[in-house]
């Protein structure tokens, strides 16, 4: 062939041209290939979104009477940027987990990458505009939660406690932006605490994998020049993390089953949540115990509202009578205010002062109204509303009276439903 002529195989075809066609066939099987993985992403997703619909709607049949009653009188509400929590706060917090969580991701999903640096960069620039842009949790856990996602969808060893570790960032993040608008506690007090209780079970179950595998090189995307010295590394991370979160328990059990303590049962540990009554309260002891015995559940009027602190003689008594055994109270704690709702509670707490203050006529019309069998006066009645007496009220009688060190303390009075009449 002459010199400076284009070459040409047993087809007579140049090598031009067979790169321009082999080019174009690239090009169609890359372009089969990323229709298919569109599909199959497309199918997956649609088929997820499907699923979690059908089970949030059966979820909402089963537990309709909830959200018909308790939950009726709350929503979910938008958090402005002022009550969000703070980067500082974020990692005080969570600081302990991400420190297991972030090496173990990084060794195994840049595996494979061409470019694992510009990963890298990639999931630093979305923290950096996310802290500049004054969303902390986004800047802490959006990278992490992105590298997550990615490393359970594209590589099959990613392992269960992956998903485990992305599912409870997903709920982290989600407390920054959303809070159930409810009266039982402050601000979002009960969203977060509510949520974080089921966001480190998630994270203590994958945080143990995790840190077993920590201090094992095994496969890695980063470069382990020396296996020795992450072994090593590893295992001292390990460690850190273990005793350093292991503080608090160690530190918190002993004051729990101290004998000396004002709560601990005097024969040693128990499991009977009761037994402090009879140690901090012997004035109430029985009777709590004989309503405890009252067969059914029989509505009682305890002093109203009861808080958190069992102090009788301040005329706080912590529904005790009620919370104790089970039997319902006309007017409970005061976190009914945000079962409820902020007026139903308010206008039991007046009613229950009624029955113990009021009028015979009065007394009777509530205790008809709220199907009262039995009414508690104990020293935290005695302290709340002063002598308090039933003469005069049909149908009302002593049923049991209770003393301790020669003095009367409890008298708890049975009420004839047939006898009280409802207007």
């Amino acid at each position: 062939m002459e010199e400076g002529k284009q070459q040409r195989d047993d087809n007579g075809q140049s090598r031009a041209e067979a790169d321009v066609v082999g080019l174009n066939r690239d090009a169609r099987v890359v372009g089969v290939d990323l229709d298919r993985w569109l599909g199959l992403e497309l199918r997956r997703t649609g088929g997820a979104l499907a699923l979690a619909v059908g089970l949030a709607v059966l979820a909402l049949v089963w537990s309709l009477p909830f959200w018909l009653g308790i939950a009726s009188g709350r929503s979910v509400g938008l958090l402005d940027g002022a009550n969000r929590s703070s980067f500082r706060g974020l990692l005080l917090v969570h600081g302990g987990f991400l420190l297991a969580f972030v090496p173990y991701v990084a060794r195994r999903g840049l595996r494979g990458l061409e470019r694992p640096s510009l990963a890298v960069a990639a999931l630093g620039l979305l923290a950096v505009f996310a802290r500049a842009w004054d969303l902390a949790a986004v800047a802490l856990f959006g990278p992490l939660l992105l590298a997550g996602w990615l490393l359970v969808r594209l590589r099959r060893d990613a392992g269960y406690e992956t998903v485990l570790m992305v599912g409870g960032l997903g709920i982290a993040l989600l407390v920054e932006f959303l809070f159930v608008v409810e009266e039982a506690g402050p601000g979002r007090l009960n969203t977060v605490f509510k949520t974080y209780a089921q966001v480190w079970v998630l994270w203590g179950v994958a945080a143990g994998v995790m840190l077993a595998r920590l201090p094992f090189p095994g496969r890695s995307s980063l470069p382990s020049p020396n296996p020795d010295r992450w072994r090593l590394a590893g295992t001292l991370l390990v460690a850190s993390l273990v005793l350093s979160s292991g503080l608090y328990a160690a530190l918190a059990l002993p004051a729990q089953f101290e004998r000396g303590s004002a709560t601990a049962n005097a024969d040693g540990p128990t499991l009977d949540a009761t037994r402090f009554v009879e140690l901090t309260h012997p004035r109430e002891a029985d009777a709590i115990a004989w309503v405890d015995s009252l067969s059914g559940t029989p509505n009682i009027v305890t002093a109203a509202p009861a808080g958190y602190r069992w102090r009788p003689d301040e005329g706080r008594g912590a529904a005790a009578p009620s919370s104790l055994t089970g039997v319902p109270t006309v007017a409970g704690w005061y976190h009914e205010r945000g079962y409820r709702g902020g007026e139903a509670y308010t206008e039991r707490v007046a009613d229950v002062e009624t029955i113990y203050t009021g009028s015979p006529d009065a007394k009777a019309r509530l205790l008809a109204a709220y199907d009262v069998e039995y009414v508690y006066v104990g020293p935290a009645e005695r302290a709340k509303y002063g002598d308090v007496s039933f003469e005069g009220v049909p149908g009302v009688s002593v049923a049991r009276t209770f003393s301790h060190g020669g003095e009367r303390t409890v008298t708890i009075y049975r009420v004839d439903r047939s006898a009280v009449s409802d207007p």
